[in-house]
């Protein structure tokens, strides 16, 4: 994830071959801090779920794994990739940027990315999602879906986007500038989508921070590769 909707991205991933995982901020699963405008955090996933940048380590639940520099989601419940809790809301802007492999299948919807919030069952719980931010590859009306909804007496931050394709190498980018209050949405190195935004990142309940799983006990478990 970065601090700032980065207008050069499409410029650095666009066509660069690089593979990038789930970022914070930076070339790997990462966060990009809004005060000194770098990396807080990033996960290389090329051996572990090490952050190599701020020491919040991932941890790997069920039967995720580490293959040819990408941690493998097997599509079961009990598999997902799980942060600490506070890095979304301690930031004011972000990226959060990936390459990734979904593997459908294609009429699967509402699987996670990533989902960073809350549900009404608690924390390390799936429930009803109560606060978030996520990204799914299809919402069940043929589009892929990036939203932050910091929960109940707040509007949603909803940008669409054509379903990712399955079993395609795909580059994700999503951007959430509140201190201009912006939002975008770039697939493959190409600005999709983009609106207004009216949240606060700070707002944002994320006491769970997951890859591969919603925060939404009925949403099927993601199925498919995050890589570096």
């Amino acid at each position: 994830m970065q601090n700032s909707p980065h207008p050069s991205l499409p410029a650095l991933r666009a066509g660069s071959g690089l593979k990038t995982g789930l970022l914070l901020a930076c070339a790997a699963w990462c966060l990009l801090a809004p005060a000194r405008g770098g990396l807080t955090h990033r996960y290389p996933f090329d051996a572990d779920g090490s952050d190599v940048v701020g020491g919040a380590d991932a941890i790997f639940e069920g039967s995720a794994f580490i293959e040819n520099g990408g941690v493998v989601l097997s599509g079961f419940d009990d598999t997902y990739v799980e942060l600490p809790g506070g890095l979304l809301s301690a930031l004011t802007n972000v990226t959060i940027e990936a390459w990734v492999l979904w593997q459908g299948p294609e009429g699967q919807t509402w699987s996670r990315i990533f989902d960073f919030g809350a549900s009404d069952a608690g924390e390390d719980q799936q429930g009803s999602g109560t606060s978030f931010c996520f990204f799914t590859p299809s919402n069940g009306s043929g589009l892929a879906q990036f939203s932050v909804w910091p929960g109940s007496g707040y509007q949603s931050d909803d940008l669409t986007a054509p379903q990712l394709p399955a079993d395609q190498l795909t580059h994700i980018a999503c951007c959430f500038d509140a201190a201009n209050g912006t939002a975008t949405l770039y697939i493959d190195g190409q600005r999709v989508a983009s609106k207004a935004a009216v949240n606060s990142l700070h707002n944002v309940q994320d006491v769970n921070n997951w890859l591969g799983r919603s925060q939404f006990i009925a949403d099927p478990p993601w199925n498919g590769t995050i890589y570096e």
